[in-house]
C-alpha cells in the first residue's frame, strides 16, 4: 500500500508516551542526523517535557543542543 510513496518527515515524542521514555543527547542527534542526509523535516514532540518527576532523570530538550545537523528543519512542540 505505501509503494511509490516517499518519507518526508520524522516524528519523535520526548518524552515518549505511554512509558515516559526519554531520549539522551546520543540518539536525538543521531536522529537529526539521518533526516539531514535524507532531507526529512523533524517534528519533535517535547509538550509533556515538564512531567518528568523524578530528580535523578534528566531530561534532554532538543532546543539544549548547542548545534545540531539538520536542526534547521526541526520543529518543537
Amino acid at each position: 500500500m505505501l509503494k511509490g510513496r516517499e518519507v518526508r518527515d520524522l516524528v519523535l515524542i520526548n518524552p515518549q508516551n505511554p512509558l515516559g521514555d526519554l531520549y539522551s543527547w546520543g540518539p536525538l542527534k543521531e536522529y537529526l542526523e539521518l533526516a539531514k542526509r535524507c532531507n526529512l523535516r523533524v517534528i519533535i514532540d517535547e509538550i509533556y517535557m515538564l512531567s518528568v518527576l523524578d530528580d535523578y532523570i534528566i531530561f534532554h530538550s532538543v532546543l539544549g543542543m548547542e548545534s545540531s545537523p539538520g536542526f534547521n528543519r526541526a520543529h518543537v512542540i
